[in-house]
């Protein structure tokens, strides 16, 4: 009977302690589950702010296209309004001319590098630009603009 006693108490108190491991156990479950869902919930916000973020990067990758490409045409129209006024006897000073030229090379360097957007119209231009260009270097006959200044005062 004294064997039959003690594993009566035996399970009891293996009992107990099951049914306090059990009683742990499930705040701890509970606790784990919740931080699960907080995780998820916070993973699903990260994946939406990674998409809008590479939806700006798309929208800047854009506008830095469409300010390159206007750009392009400033420097197409400052070398076509140059040859025109070359075309029409009008000097220049070897500093505007430099500017001209950097310009035809930062347009001509665009339009390498975009093969469909429209390169072909400064040509014959910027041929006669750098024509005169080396003109001028030859006879030393740019435009003076200190000469100019000393007659305007």
């Amino acid at each position: 009977m004294e064997t039959f006693n003690t594993i009566v108490s035996c399970c009891s108190g293996a009992s107990v302690i099951i049914a306090l491991i059990i009683t742990l156990i499930k705040p701890i479950r509970e606790k784990i589950t919740h931080v699960r869902e907080r995780d998820e919930r916070i993973q699903q916000s990260f994946a939406g702010v990674r998409e809008d973020i590479n939806s700006v990067k798309g929208d800047i990758k854009d506008i830095k296209e469409e300010i390159n490409e206007d750009r392009a045409i400033g420097a197409r129209t400052q070398i076509l309004r140059f040859a025109d006024e070359i075309y029409q006897g009008q000097k220049h000073t070897k500093e505007h001319f430099d500017q001209i030229l950097e310009a035809c090379k930062k347009y001509n360097l665009y339009c390498d590098l975009h093969p469909d957007f429209e390169n072909m119209l400064t040509i014959a231009a910027q041929e006669r630009i750098k024509e005169i260009y080396q003109e001028c270097l030859k006879k030393h006959t740019f435009l003076d603009s200190r000469r100019n200044n000393d007659e305007n005062q």
